[in-house]
């Protein structure tokens, strides 16, 4: 799943908490942010837990930093070990 968020998502910890709120869930991948001012999240593992994962960061306070999400579902590649920041 890789998830490019809009809006006012940088300079307000969304990579770091998007990390912690991975903590929860079964996944691999990363959350970084982009030279135009978004932030990407890519996510690999179950369908179920990657829903659950995007979920969670929408009920999250990150919620209100968001402007615009776009959503796109892909097979796993399998490179990522664990979920981190990507700098």
């Amino acid at each position: 799943m890789r998830v490019l968020f809009s809006g006012r998502v940088q300079g307000v910890d969304f990579r770091y908490s998007t990390c912690h709120i991975a903590e929860s869930f079964k996944l691999t991948g990363y959350v970084s942010n982009r030279p135009d001012g978004n932030v990407d999240v890519v996510a690999e593992g179950q369908k179920q837990e990657l829903v659950d994962f995007l979920n969670a960061i929408r009920e999250s306070r990150l919620a209100r930093y968001i402007v615009r999400e776009r959503l796109q579902w892909a097979p796993p590649t399998g490179k990522y070990k664990k979920f981190g920041v990507s700098h």
